[in-house]
């Protein structure tokens, strides 16, 4: 016979198991998402509109415009070299890319890295809610940007306005650093406040 006294049995500890359900918890909790506001929604649909406004002036314009097209310009403004006119769909073709990029990423906010501010469960929500908005201010001053770039360079090509004016585009760099200030500063005080769920 057997003597069953020997057998090891496997020890199973409570507090191991209370443990691993917390963590479980923590983590389950740490990827919800919170809902989107109001604001949040009226922010998208009009990054929507103006997506949609753009791909719509830029084709009306693009229809009138030669075959060929200047696209490179001497200091006095004038043509140097000329090219297809096709090409100047890479402006709105990139704003379209950067605008699903950017809607993507607001949809994984819980995936980035926020070990600079210590991610928890009690302020998880609030920080994946600032980064969403965070993303949504850049990608609407992304299409802003591309649009200024998209229909000036199409009035330089007609002549329309002096090559110099792209030179203005880089105001947008101001909004950018703004933002990211913004949300450097959103993000440690979150972190800094009590930690009630």
């Amino acid at each position: 016979m057997i003597n069953h006294s020997y057998i090891h049995q496997p020890t199973i500890h409570v507090n191991d198991i209370v443990v691993q359900k917390e963590d479980e918890l923590i983590q389950h909790s740490l990827k919800n998402l919170p809902r989107f506001k109001k604001v949040e929604i009226v922010g998208e649909i009009f990054a929507l509109l103006v997506l949609i406004l753009c791909w719509a002036f830029f084709h009306q314009s693009f229809v009138y415009l030669n075959e060929k097209v200047p696209t490179e310009f001497d200091y006095n403004g004038n043509a140097v070299r000329y090219a297809d006119k096709n090409i100047l769909y890479a402006l709105p073709a990139v704003m379209t890319i950067s605008y699903i990029i950017l809607t993507i990423l607001q949809f994984v906010p819980h995936r980035f890295n926020y070990d600079c501010v210590g991610l928890t469960v009690y302020n998880a929500q609030e920080i994946y809610r600032t980064t969403r908005i965070t993303l949504l201010s850049c990608k609407l001053i992304t299409e802003f940007l591309f649009t200024y770039i998209t229909f000036t360079m199409l009035q330089v090509v007609q002549y329309q306005c002096e090559p110099q004016r792209m030179y203005y585009a880089f105001v947008f760099i101001l909004p950018y650093l703004v933002i990211g200030v913004c949300y450097y500063r959103k993000l440690k005080l979150v972190n800094n406040q009590p930690q009630q769920l």
